[in-house]
């Protein structure tokens, strides 16, 4: 099976669910024990393509 597909369990109520962005904190929010944001290098290489698109449409104008 592939990403997003589940096949149903008969034995216990869990399903699967896929997240963008998951941050799991403690319940004050003081500390963090699970982030699958992107962060620094990974963050500006997901951004880059779609600021570049964006410069090329302004230049274009």
């Amino acid at each position: 099976m592939g990403f997003g597909q589940s096949q149903r369990n008969i034995a216990d109520d869990v399903y699967d669910g896929a997240f963008k962005d998951l941050v799991i904190t403690s319940p004050d929010g003081e500390r963090v024990y699970c982030d699958n944001r992107l962060h620094g290098w990974e963050l500006y290489k997901d951004h880059l393509p779609r600021l570049l698109a964006r410069r090329k449409r302004n230049l274009t104008c």
